[in-house]
């Protein structure tokens, strides 16, 4: 068991950015759970169950599970100095994620277009407000696999900023943030799913 010394000495070898990001992380994950506390009482309380899940966040999961297993190589073909094999890994990333942000669409669409509309039923509310959050936050990391993508491209097609890249540590760290965030929604979208799966 480490030491709270040797623990402590590691925080301080962290770089701020992913200190930062853990603590994000943190309470990101305090606010799904505090929600889902909430949605689970409250269908435990009432008794509530819609017998329906949309098929499209089915076809969401599988996407999400698809995007962490394309991104599990890319910090060592980084360290590797293969620039393009990131750079496919981030466009994969960035047609999986849309096709992500789709199929939630279309899973509001569903549950619409069988009258589960946001109501004042508090569990069907919930439903829709951590599926709506947990979309939020994604496109956030979204947007952000967008620019490290634009940003490699860029990279490639000039040999000095193509080396500038490969050798610069900062660069490394931007995609171990991308990984780190990208893996946590996908494990906290899993988690969703399984309770929604259950629950209703």
């Amino acid at each position: 068991m480490p030491s709270s010394s040797h623990i402590i000495e590691k925080l301080e070898k962290t770089h701020h950015y992913k200190t930062f990001l853990y603590l994000a992380l943190a309470g990101i994950g305090l606010m799904f759970l505090t929600i889902v506390c909430v949605l689970l009482f409250n269908i435990h309380q009432n008794s509530i169950s819609i017998h329906f899940l949309p098929k499209a966040f089915a076809i969401s999961t599988v996407l999400l599970i698809t995007c962490s297993y394309f991104l599990l190589p890319i910090l060592q073909h980084a360290k590797d100095e293969f620039i393009g094999y990131v750079r496919s890994i981030l466009l994969k990333l960035i047609v999986l994620g849309s096709l992500f942000i789709l199929f939630q669409g279309i899973g509001w669409c569903e549950l619409i277009a069988h009258g589960i509309t946001f109501t004042s039923k508090v569990p069907v509310t919930l439903l829709y407000v951590l599926s709506g959050l947990h979309a939020l936050h994604f496109i956030g990391g979204f947007i952000y696999a967008i620019v490290l993508y634009t940003q490699v491209r860029k990279a490639m097609k000039d040999p000095v900023k193509q080396l500038i890249w490969q050798t610069n540590p900062f660069q490394k760290l931007k995609l171990e943030l991308l990984v780190i965030y990208w893996h946590f929604m996908d494990l906290l979208w899993v988690v969703l799913f399984l309770i929604f799966f259950l629950s209703f």
